[in-house]
This record gives C-alpha cells, structure tokens and sequence, in this order.
C-alpha cells in the first residue's frame, strides 16, 4: 500500500523549484518554460498514451500495466484508490520499435523547437534590462538542456545505440521493447520519451 498525504510535485524538490522558477519568468514576460511544461509535461504524454493505446487495440503493441494500491488523503479522509501505471510498450518487430521512438522524439525536438522560438519572440518584445536578460538567460539554457537530451536520444536512436529487447508473453508471442543507455544505466523508451527533462 502506498500512501500520498500532498500533491504530487511536491515529493520533488527539482519539480517545484523548476514550477517556481517558470512562473516567476511567466510573470515578467518569458512564458515559454511554462508552455514547454505543459506542452511536454501533459499534452504529449496524452497523445502518447492515446496513440499506444490505438496501437493496442489494433494488436500492433503491446502495453504492460502495473497496478497498485494507493492511500490518499482528501482533505484529510483517506481514500482507496488503484492506480494504473502505463509501461513501456511492445512492439511486433525491432524496426517498428526504433519507428515509434524516432516519430515520438521528432515530435518532441518539435515542441522544444517550438518553445525556443516562442522564447526568442519574446525577448524581443521586452526591454533589455539586466533582470530580463537573466530570466531569458536561465530560461533560454533550461530549453537548451531539454532540447540537448532529446537530440542525444535521437543519436542513439539513429547510430544503433538504442536496443529492442525480445520479451516473450505466456502465450508464446514474441514482442520487443526499446531501451535507452546511459553509461552503465538503462532506461525504458517510454520513460525518456516522456521526461520533461
């Protein structure tokens, strides 16, 4: 059983000070981290979820769930709840594992392209001042960071760094799943593919 007594952002530091950080330069101008949170932190894991999803159906994925029990609080009546945790998804053959990856990374360069420009834009329209050149600073090397791993991830995916590992369901069917590595770590496809980091 797990327990949530706050939000959930709150159990990341990193998470808040970047939130604060956003809308502090969202209230002087500089919305374009903002529009990158929302933009990679909740529309596009949507329109993930939702396109695995029509994989699913179409029995050209397969998703693997994780369910577990949770314990939260509202508004201190604890309340049972299970929560279902999408997994890196299987696909029929290695090259439709690297296609979904590549298609889903273009997208995200896109968005992160996108919000760079929106952040050019607008310092353009407000007055050089030392504070403004700051907020745009920090604003602008945050959007760089972001666009830098997408574009390493894109490298793997394009040299052959990026594997499809076999997996076997009990049924007998062999799916594939794509992973990422980093040094001696490896990460889920689905998991770098949806960070907003």
């Amino acid at each position: 059983m797990n327990y949530q007594t706050s939000a959930l952002w709150f159990y990341k530091p990193l998470y808040l000070v970047v939130g604060s950080l956003a809308f502090v330069s969202a209230v002087f101008g500089f919305s374009a981290v903002v529009g990158y949170l929302l933009l990679a932190g909740l529309v596009f894991p949507v329109v993930v979820s939702m396109r695995i999803h029509r994989l699913n159906e179409a029995g050209t994925a397969l998703t693997i769930k994780e369910n577990s029990e949770w314990l939260v609080y509202v508004q201190g009546i604890p309340v049972r709840e299970q929560r279902s945790i999408l997994k890196n998804p299987c696909f029929l053959s290695p090259q439709r594992t690297r296609q979904f990856f590549l298609r889903g990374f273009f997208v995200r360069l896109a968005i992160q392209a996108l919000c760079l420009v929106m952040l050019y834009q607008q310092f353009q329209a407000q007055p050089v001042t030392p504070f403004n050149a700051l907020l745009a600073g920090i604003s602008l090397l945050a959007l760089l960071y972001v666009f830098g791993r997408s574009l390493i991830a894109l490298k793997q995916l394009l040299s052959g760094q990026f594997t499809a590992e076999e997996m076997t369901t009990p049924t007998g069917s062999v799916w594939y799943q794509g992973y990422f590595a980093h040094g001696n770590a490896r990460h889920a496809g689905l998991e770098e593919l949806l960070s907003i980091r």
